[in-house]
């Protein structure tokens, strides 16, 4: 188990940095402009509906 886990770890890590680097720099960017544009209502209604779904989780 701990060798399957560090195996894991340094190639998940090295795939996640790279793949993971590109589409948070997307997400963050288009989050920043969807709160900017979007009216503070919309964003409280888009966290009340997010919410039930992780509490259901």
């Amino acid at each position: 188990m701990r060798e399957v886990r560090v195996q894991a770890n340094p190639k998940m890590s090295a795939d996640t940095s790279s793949s993971e680097a590109q589409p948070k720099q997307g997400m963050n960017q288009q989050s920043s402009t969807s709160s900017s544009t979007m009216p503070p209502v919309k964003g409280e209604t888009r966290s009340k509906s997010d919410m039930p779904p992780v509490g259901k989780k």
